[in-house]
C-alpha cells in the first residue's frame, strides 16, 4: 500500500519533540566540570563515556539525556553538553571518586536516591 509522506509533518514532529524535551535539559557539563573541580578534561570525558555506555546497555536513548551543543564563550566556540536529571546523575556517579568534590557529589546523590526509596 502506498503511503503519502509529507516532509512538513516530519519537521513538525521533530520540532515538537525538541520543544517537549527542552525543559528536561537543566544542566550543563561545563558548569558541572567547574562545580566538581575537574581540571582534567580526560577524566570528564571518561565519565561521559561510561554514562553513555550505561544508557546503551540499559536501552535508554542517549539523546534523551545528553545533548551535544556548542557555546560561544571566551571569544571562541566550545563543545558542551546539556544534561537531563538522569544524565547529570549518571555523570556524577561515573566520575573519578579520587576527586573530593566528585566523591561528595556521589555521596549526596546516593543519599538523595535513598530518601526516594
Amino acid at each position: 500500500m502506498l503511503k503519502l509522506y509529507d516532509h512538513l509533518d516530519a519537521i513538525l514532529e521533530q520540532e515538537h519533540k525538541r520543544h517537549m524535551h527542552a525543559f528536561y535539559f537543566e544542566y550543563w557539563v561545563s558548569d558541572l566540570r567547574d562545580d566538581l573541580g575537574y581540571d582534567n578534561e580526560k577524566n570528564l570525558h571518561e565519565a561521559l563515556r561510561r554514562s553513555f555506555e550505561i544508557c546503551c546497555r540499559a536501552g535508554i536513548p542517549i539523546e534523551e539525556n545528553f545533548r551535544r551543543v556548542y557555546r560561544f564563550t571566551d571569544n571562541e566556540i566550545k563543545e558542551d553538553w546539556q544534561l537531563s536529571n538522569l544524565g547529570c546523575y549518571l555523570l556524577i556517579i561515573n566520575g573519578a571518586a579520587n576527586n573530593p568534590y566528585v566523591a561528595r557529589a556521589q555521596l549526596r546523590a546516593a543519599l538523595a536516591f535513598k530518601r526516594k526509596l
